[in-house]
């Protein structure tokens, strides 16, 4: 009999942390810019660092140091920090650019706090106006 319950006591812890699991943090989409931190941090305080962001270089966010720094998206007025995982797809993402500057990106993955966990980022469109910049 004991032996049953701790059966149906681990079945059911089982699939408390499995529907944990799939009712997590929703996939969202984030459009902003992409800016290695190194760089960012010269900016953090500043109310409207859109005229550096849009002017920061591929060449500058793809240096060895502002790499190992990683990246984040500037989403007015806040910046989101991106995962080990969002880093690798941010370098292929530069790497392979055409654009020189004002790298606007859409993000798909979850947050928590400041940080997102990236699934996928692409290239898009800046949009016209400034006021136009929001999450999805």
């Amino acid at each position: 009999m004991k032996y049953r319950c701790l059966l149906s006591a681990a079945g059911f812890s089982l699939s408390t942390f499995l529907f944990g699991l799939a009712c997590g943090a929703a996939e969202q989409s984030f459009d902003g810019y992409l800016v290695d931190r190194k760089c960012s941090a010269a900016v953090l305080g500043d109310p409207h660092p859109e005229d550096f962001i849009k002017h920061h270089t591929k060449d500058c966010s793809l240096m060895a140091n502002c790499k190992k720094q990683g990246y984040a998206i500037y989403i007015k007025p806040r910046w989101l920090i991106l995962d080990k995982h969002g880093n690798k797809l941010a370098i292929k993402l530069l790497e392979k650019s055409a654009r020189r500057s004002g790298f606007y990106i859409r993000a798909k993955g979850s947050i928590e706090g400041d940080r997102l966990t990236v699934k996928t980022i692409e290239e898009i469109e800046e949009p016209r106006s400034e006021d136009s910049a929001e999450t999805r």
